[in-house]
């Protein structure tokens, strides 16, 4: 652990916060504490390759993407596809559509050129989107597409153009609608927009009549860049093709990830390298925070099954809640470890750490790292290093800094606020919570803010619980 100077500021004074109406008054100067880093830990690539931390620091993003496209390494996870569906619209697959297809199955079979046994061949299928563009249409047409051509369960990746929903500020609701509609059909897909691949490709009337490439170099290289995260978001996570594991073990036996959204909980469980992570859900009668017996049940009922299938000795525990946990839910997910034990499908002598994972706290606090330049009177100010918590002034409260150098991101480092009740300390907390935010599946030159029990879970919850209108599909109506 390293420590050298760092100052942190809280950017903001509160009323009625600890003094009833009391007023608080924060001082001028920054407060200045010793720092206190965690190191990062060793990955596991394919072909069980390690990278390992202890290669200088500013090294470690470009080493990740290195290994990943490397042909003696590649990805952890090397297996032959499920069944695999492209679903364009007809005014793409008639244009540009097969190019784009093309550069999908060679950036992906790029990554498997040295395993014969895994190719990614997906079957095309067109929907008609010469319809008006509304959400309820365009999801019609998907659908009829699917079911005209009795797609059996699989896994795809479906093309939409963006519309504009006056119900969904934020989320878009035609890929909600397409997501949670196919799933009924065991088919699980990801999605993607027309607008890159559009601006990306031109018609060349010059040469042989065909659709290539723009000649503009900036848009080329933004394109290259959406390729390859369209195939490692869009399909590899999809058919959970894990890029790499952690080969440094994490403090817990078994973490459960934990969030609520749209009355449909999700449960994320890892294990101790992140090699084995699943994803279960359930509806639920409350939007926000579950039942008693409704975690309870559902807590019982995924251990049995991680055991049934891979035995294994499970006696620390950390729960990942999102936000904050309630008291009900504490309470069942206690009965539900009470009788785990007693069906010893875990230790007697099991041990559980309830933590609660907040991006926003009531305190905005942020942390600066602050380095005098030699022989000069001047102070540099710098995000801290990845892996910078404050732990010590707040009990069994901490705030860490997931994100940062050697990682180069605009903008002010956000830390995340830990809250921890449980026997595991809060270094080992902290460890566990930075180790999964290391597993960066989705960016792998880059760093994640969230820990992956949560990030999965997050990801997996929109596929179950995005929004759309139910009654608009059903019965015709339109935007």
């Amino acid at each position: 652990m390293r420590r050298e100077e760092i100052k942190f500021v809280v950017n903001r004074y509160f009323k009625n916060l600890f003094f009833g109406s009391t007023k608080i008054i924060l001082s001028d100067d920054p407060l200045i504490i010793d720092e206190e880093r965690l190191e990062l830990p060793d990955l596991k690539f394919g072909n069980n390759k390690i990278l390992s931390a202890k290669i200088p620091l500013y090294e470690i993003p470009n080493a990740k993407k290195e290994y990943f496209y490397s042909k003696d390494a590649g990805l952890y996870i090397k297996k032959p596809f499920d069944r695999q569906y492209i679903i364009l619209p007809k005014s793409v697959h008639e244009t540009f559509g097969m190019e784009f297809v093309g550069d999908i199955k060679k950036e992906i079979n790029k990554l498997f050129e040295h395993n014969e046994d895994i190719v990614y061949d997906p079957t095309i299928v067109t929907y008609d989107d010469s319809v008006q563009k509304s959400v309820y249409r365009i999801g019609k047409r998907i659908i009829e597409a699917v079911e005209d051509n009795e797609l059996r369960a699989g896994y795809g990746l479906i093309m939409i153009p963006r519309i504009k929903s006056k119900r969904l500020k934020k989320e878009d609701e035609l890929a909600n609608l397409v997501m949670r509609e196919l799933r009924k059909r065991n088919i699980f897909v990801s999605i993607i927009h027309t607008s890159v691949p559009s601006e990306s490709y031109e018609f060349d009337t010059n040469g042989d009549g065909k659709w290539k490439l723009t000649s503009d170099p900036k848009q080329i290289k933004k394109y290259r860049g959406y390729i390859r995260n369209v195939v490692l978001n869009k399909i590899l996570i999809l058919n959970s093709y894990w890029p790499f594991v952690l080969e440094t073990p994490l403090n817990a036996d078994l973490i459960i990830g934990i969030d609520v959204k749209n009355n449909t909980a999700g449960f994320t469980v890892i294990n101790k390298n992140g090699s084995e992570i699943s994803f279960h859900h359930s509806e639920s009668e409350q939007r926000e925070q579950l039942s008693k017996s409704h975690i309870q049940s559902k807590i019982v009922e995924i251990i049995t099954e991680e055991q049934n299938l891979t035995p294994k000795e499970i006696k620390k525990i950390v729960v990942h809640r999102q936000g904050t946990l309630f008291p009900q839910e504490k309470d069942g997910i206690i009965d539900a470890l009470k009788e785990l034990s007693n069906e010893d499908l875990i230790s007697k002598d099991y041990r559980c750490t309830f933590v609660e994972i907040r991006e926003t706290s009531r305190v905005p606090l942020r942390l600066f790292k602050i380095t005098q330049m030699s022989n000069a009177q001047k102070e540099l100010v710098f995000n801290p290093t990845i892996g910078t918590y404050v732990h010590d002034i707040f009990e069994d409260e901490a705030f860490i800094c997931n994100t940062g150098p050697p990682y180069n991101h605009k903008g002010t480092t956000m830390p995340l606020h830990v809250i921890k009740q449980g026997s595991l300390s809060m270094k080992a907390v902290l460890e566990d919570i930075f180790y999964l935010s290391n597993l960066t599946w989705t960016k792998i030159d880059s760093c994640s803010r969230q820990p992956l029990s949560i990030k999965i879970t997050d990801i997996r919850l929109r596929e179950f619980a995005g929004e759309y209108d139910y009654d608009a599909l059903r019965f015709g109506e339109e935007d």
